[in-house]
This record gives C-alpha cells, sequence and structure tokens, in this order.
C-alpha cells in the first residue's frame, strides 16, 4: 500500500514540476490542482481539419504526423534555373567567368569579408576560426569548392533542419 502511495505521489510531484515540491508544502489538493491545471493547458483537445473535428488521439496523431511529412518533405526533384544574362543585361561585365572553378582568392575575400561574430554553419564555429585558421584549412577548403564546382558533393545536410518543441512557460 505503501508504494502505491509513494508512486501516486510521484506522479503528481512530477505532474505539478518539481520546483512547487521544492518550495511549497505536500498538500495533495494542492498538487492535484497544479497538475490538472498543466494538463489541461497542454492538451490538445480537438484537431479541425476542414470542416471536421477530430477528438480521438489516434485521429489527431494522424492529421498532425501528415501534416508535417507534407509540410517538410521533398516535393519533385527540381533545378534552380535562372537566366544570368537578364539579371545582368544592364551592366557590361563579363559572365564567361562565372563558370570558371573557384580561386583561392575569392574564397579568401568572401571569408575576410563576413563578419568575425556571425555563425556560417551548423558546426559552431565563427567566422573569426576561418579568419585566423584559413591557412591551415586551405586544402580541406579548395576541396570542398572543387566538389560543389564538379557537382560531386552530396548537399542533403544543408536542406535538413532538427525542430525542437519548446513547452510554454508562463514565469519563464
Amino acid at each position: 500500500m505503501d508504494q502505491l502511495c509513494l508512486a501516486e505521489k510521484q506522479k503528481w510531484t512530477r505532474r505539478a514540476k518539481i520546483k512547487w515540491c521544492k518550495l511549497g508544502d505536500e498538500n495533495m489538493k494542492f498538487f492535484h490542482t497544479i497538475g490538472t491545471y498543466r494538463f489541461r493547458k497542454n492538451k490538445i483537445c480537438v484537431f479541425r481539419n476542414g470542416q471536421q473535428e477530430y477528438f480521438a488521439e489516434v485521429d489527431k496523431l494522424k492529421i498532425a504526423t501528415e501534416y508535417f511529412r507534407d509540410l517538410f518533405s521533398e516535393g519533385r526533384a527540381w533545378e534552380p534555373c535562372i537566366d544570368i544574362h537578364h539579371l545582368y543585361s544592364q551592366q557590361s561585365h563579363s559572365l564567361q567567368n562565372l563558370a570558371d572553378p573557384f580561386t583561392w582568392e575569392e574564397i579568401q575575400q568572401a571569408v575576410q569579408d563576413a563578419p568575425a561574430s556571425k555563425i556560417p554553419a551548423p558546426d559552431g564555429f565563427t567566422n573569426e576560426f576561418y579568419h585566423l585558421y584559413l591557412p591551415e584549412l586551405k586544402d580541406n577548403i579548395m576541396e570542398i569548392f572543387q566538389a560543389f564546382h564538379n557537382k560531386s558533393i552530396n548537399l542533403d545536410g544543408v536542406k535538413s533542419a532538427f525542430i525542437a518543441l519548446l513547452p510554454k512557460n508562463e514565469t519563464p
């Protein structure tokens, strides 16, 4: 019996948040009220799909899964097609060198022009890192740019994203 009471208390403690457990007393009515309030506040009661309403958890899960699958899935494969001559018709620049491989000087200039405190990619390295260690990274960077120019690099990771659901807090 004691074990059952302990499990019940732990359940309501988790629902009422640890903060309330430390700061409040062990009044069961208090814990039940806080836990029930949070449960009701965070629960999605109904999904509407057009004119139809869904209350069952299975139906709500199916609708949410389909929605996010459609939202984040790749549709048909496409290649962007831009007429460069149309974009630069007013200028007298020669467009012949646009198809040339990247040069080390172009890459150095792009890295040096980037603000030092900005993060360029999910790797977490700031541009300050690249400013300091650019000579040591030359071979690796040139290899990546050559593979990009030759279209032999896999860029699937560029189109990926991570989604993190954050809980609502009334008092952050």
